[in-house]
């Protein structure tokens, strides 16, 4: 999963001052960041909350049919996976936003 903050940095260029796609990637960054850090039920890890995995799959699910749609963008899309991926995906583009490591 290196280079996920990269290829995240070269998407929003893409994007510039599309504001339906920068909602979209908003909508995407804050489930990564709920399922990744966000406050879960007592007794569980975020990363282990379904609600907040399932929140994260409609967002990225959401992101990815815009990427597929629009010529200008990537067209396969941010990043296809079973849900155990996707949440080991959204925790390293977490750490490498945190520790802005674009690798």
């Amino acid at each position: 999963m290196n280079g996920t903050h990269k290829q995240l940095h070269e998407i929003t260029q893409r994007i510039g001052s599309d504001s339906h796609a920068n909602l979209l990637l908003d909508n995407l960054l804050n489930a990564c960041f709920d399922h990744a850090l966000g406050d879960a039920p007592s007794g569980i890890s975020p990363d282990q909350d379904p609600r907040t995995l399932a929140r994260l799959m409609i967002a990225l699910d959401r992101f990815n049919m815009l990427l597929q749609s629009d010529a200008r963008l990537p067209g396969d899309g941010f990043y296809v996976g079973s849900p155990e991926q996707v949440s080991a995906w959204a925790q390293d583009l977490t750490e490498q936003i945190w520790e802005d490591r674009p690798e």
